[in-house]
């Protein structure tokens, strides 16, 4: 299904993605005419605002009180652009701080630029995690579309239930005779509610998975593709054309998505959906396709030197919630070193 039919098929209209606002987005003509003041009681109330949303970044309350105070006044959403933009003047954007790092000095930086450089990445990096928060804050709300920043719970309208993995995206499209959902990206675990009058189906990367009641999980990225039933059982569509299957209790389905390549194997129920519990499980998997999971459960930037790792393949068990204890153990075989710059910059390279 292409997206034109997806929308078409949709209840309501579509939201535009959330994603870090720039500056024509933070700063209108209007703002500029009304530039902030100390004294602004809005000016301090969303600088409060963006505080508690700073301290509990993953609060959907906290976020939806946030936007209604935003909608309740054009000063207070005024306010919170404004906020935006001075956040983005704090500190060079964090591409260009990545850039500067990655890319070979015609000369050497003298040190004391070096440490005042490095000062500002945090703040830079900081400022950018910010901005699309708050650029999340003031677009209008949509029923049917869900994100996560970290892993969260979801109860849909048929009762069926969704662990969402960090980083993963998600849209509905129910109907009377239909129950659709649409993975847009990175992973997610269904307990879906038996109903035989209403195939429950989910799209992702290309492939389709249809189901009446059952439990399975779901991972569409990078060059990733799988599908793994943990209860009862799926007619699975690969993607790329390939043949179409019927996986049951314990089965996985891997497919590569570039070469087509697949893999199907049994594996322990219980370890189907591990990263719930904070575990990234591998069994002869891609090295890239587990930096690209962990980067989903890391809140900061990760970056990876991937030609250096590229064909390399590992099998392990590792703990999501110490991702630079995880990167260093999935990279130490093949000689690779991680390094960082604060809590929220890592890179992996290959050692020297």
């Amino acid at each position: 299904m292409d997206n034109e039919t997806w929308r078409r098929g949709r209840k309501r209209p579509t939201m535009t993605p959330s994603y870090p606002m720039d500056e024509q987005d933070c700063v209108s003509e209007t703002d500029e005419r009304h530039p902030p003041r100390d004294d602004d009681p809005a000016w301090q109330q969303a600088m409060d605002w963006l505080m508690r949303l700073r301290e509990a970044p993953d609060s959907m309350e906290l976020r939806r009180a946030c936007r209604a105070w935003a909608e309740a006044d054009p000063r207070h959403a005024r306010a919170l652009r404004q906020l935006g933009r001075a956040w983005q003047l704090s500190g060079m954007p964090a591409e260009s701080a990545a850039a500067q790092t990655l890319a070979p000095q015609a000369a050497p930086v003298a040190p004391r630029a070096q440490r005042q450089r490095r000062k500002r990445w945090p703040q830079a990096l900081a400022a950018s995690l910010l901005l699309g928060m708050l650029a999340w804050t003031l677009q209008p709300e949509d029923p049917d579309r869900f994100s996560a920043s970290t892993n969260r719970e979801l109860r849909l309208p048929d009762g069926s239930q969704v662990s969402l993995a960090a980083g993963s995206r998600l849209e509905l499209a129910f109907s009377g005779n239909q129950r659709q959902v649409r993975l847009v990206q990175g992973e997610a675990f269904f307990d879906v509610a038996r109903d035989s009058a209403r195939p429950f189906s989910v799209e992702a990367g290309g492939g389709t998975v249809v189901v009446t009641g059952t439990a399975f999980d779901v991972r569409a990225e990078g060059q990733a593709w799988e599908v793994a039933v943990a209860r009862g059982s799926v007619r699975v569509q690969p993607p790329r054309g390939l043949p179409p299957r019927q996986l049951g209790p314990g089965d996985r389905l891997r497919v590569e998505v570039p070469d087509g390549q697949v893999r199907q194997e049994k594996v322990p129920a219980g370890q189907i959906g591990a990263w719930r519990q904070g575990q990234l499980l591998a069994n002869d998997t891609p090295l890239l396709d587990l930096l690209e999971q962990l980067r989903r459960n890391y809140p900061g930037v990760l970056l990876v030197d991937e030609q250096a790792f590229a064909g390399k393949r590992v099998t392990g068990i590792y703990d999501l919630r110490d991702p630079r204890r995880a990167l260093q153990a999935m990279v130490r075989p093949f000689g690779g070193e991680v390094g960082g710059w604060g809590p929220l910059w890592l890179s992996v390279h290959p050692g020297k």
